[in-house]
């Protein structure tokens, strides 16, 4: 009896178990940092008990099959990280922190109770594989999927419900690492668990995908335009976390999977090393490449895109989702190659040649991993090309070529008024709440 409800309330595929493993090592991590982080702090005891009620509820959430387990374990790893964000009550700037993120994760969770409701009533069915095998159609299926994407837009702050995001910086460091790295996540682990039922609507799909990239774009303009080293993080990650719901509206969820795998780490190792990263001295590289340096570096990509394409096990295509990865995957290696051809020698193709080759293919290779590993589902789902995805293309392409020319371009659009007007209003539009903003060093109490 005990292992029959066991089965019921809980499920270990492959995607639970990437989850789980990636949340019981970030944690794990985030705990030893504490640990050093905390020393001499009063409430020390507290603040450890709380973290490791927030990892087991989120190793539950990310385990959950039944309906209600899945939506009460989401919400107590919410409300126990806006505890966690409010660790000195007595920050009055910390605490209207938290009141923004609980209004955001409480908005979340009454739409996603009311997708589960709805879905509920038109399958009969209390488990999360219950209601994909399920085939619905017309309203039994639009208004479940509008209210479950609107659910993860408010928990991945997905543009426009990401101001909660940008104004959490005065969180606990191990706080915002575990934020960033596992529960930021979960709009895109929902999406990838209910894929099944997006998959059936494609233009649902691209609802989706325009989601993801405007928020992409924006979080990485405004990530740009920051000084702050959290300020980008923050930015950083809103504009992965668009990524990544792009890449469930291209139909690639097992891409989408590898991302929020990849986010995961690298982003708590940024949050945790952040202080040496404040102190850091780099020499910025030239913005301008020179023609020769432009050259090379787009034979490096076009060889990395081989190999990425070899060790993904796909062919070549213009017509299907997957050439939008690609493309991605093209604007990385470019800029890597950039970034190490700083100076033509032998030594330095040799490095860009091993560097471009060596970490597209380990991308392909992660991709195809995960596929493999998540291979029941059935999850790789590529959609066709269509004018919204190429147009997003251009528009990426032309950021970046901005992006490399920005000296010359500011030079030339900063007599502008127009180009000045929208620069400040974009800045304005990236700053975080005034109310969560301690703008003087005695507004911090250290009691």
């Amino acid at each position: 009896m005990l292992k029959n409800l066991f089965s019921q309330l809980f499920l270990f595929d492959g995607l639970s178990i990437l989850m789980i493993s990636l949340i019981a090592f970030v944690g794990a991590t985030v705990m030893s940092f504490s640990y050093r982080y905390l020393k001499g702090d009063a409430r020390r005891g507290k603040f450890f008990f709380l973290l490791a009620l927030l990892i087991l509820s989120m190793c539950t959430f990310s385990v959950a099959d039944n309906l209600i387990l899945f939506l009460a374990s989401l919400g107590i790893s919410n409300l126990l990280l806006v505890r966690l964000m409010i660790h000195k009550k007595s920050w009055v700037q910390a605490v209207e922190s938290g009141r923004m993120a609980f209004r955001s994760f409480a908005s979340g969770f009454f739409l996603l109770m009311l997708c589960f409701a709805l879905l509920y009533i038109f399958t009969k069915e209390i488990s999360i594989r219950g209601v994909v095998s399920h085939t619905l159609i017309g309203a039994k299926l639009f208004f479940p999927l509008i209210l479950l994407l609107l659910g993860v837009m408010t928990q991945s702050a997905i543009w426009p419900f990401h101001r909660w995001l940008i104004s959490s910086l005065n969180s606990p460091t191990p706080v915002s690492a575990l934020m960033h790295a596992g529960l930021i996540n979960g709009g895109g682990y929902i999406l990838i668990r209910f894929a099944p039922l997006y998959a059936e609507v494609p233009l649902f799909l691209k609802g989706v995908f325009v989601v993801g990239i405007v928020t992409a774009l924006l979080g990485n303009v405004w990530k740009l335009m920051q000084s702050d080293v959290k300020r980008m993080l923050a930015h950083s990650t809103m504009g992965q976390m668009g990524f990544m719901i792009a890449q469930c509206g291209l139909g690639l969820f097992p891409a989408a999977a590898t991302h929020l795998l990849f986010h995961g780490l690298f982003k708590s190792y940024l949050f945790l090393s952040s202080g040496g990263a404040a102190q850091e001295r780099k020499k910025l590289p030239n913005s301008v490449p020179s023609f020769l340096v432009a050259l090379l570096a787009l034979g490096f990509a076009f060889i990395g895109c081989y190999s990425f394409l070899w060790f993904v096990g796909r062919s070549l295509s213009i017509v299907d989702t997957t050439f939008f990865l690609l493309v991605m995957v093209f604007i990385a290696i470019t800029q890597i190659a950039l970034t190490v051809l700083q100076t033509v020698s032998l030594r330095s193709l040799a490095l860009a040649l091993l560097f471009t080759v060596g970490l597209s293919a380990v991308y392909g290779i992660n991709i195809r991993l995960v596929e493999h590993f998540l291979t029941p589902m059935n999850l790789m789902k590529p959609q066709q090309m269509s004018f919204i995805h190429y147009a997003s293309l251009f528009v990426f392409l032309l950021g970046w070529v901005s992006q490399l020319y920005r000296n010359k371009l500011a030079a030339g659009l900063g007599r502008s008024k127009w180009a000045t007007s929208l620069y400040v209003q974009m800045l304005n539009a990236s700053q975080p709440d005034p109310r969560t903003v301690t703008a003087l060093r005695k507004e911090y109490n250290y009691e």
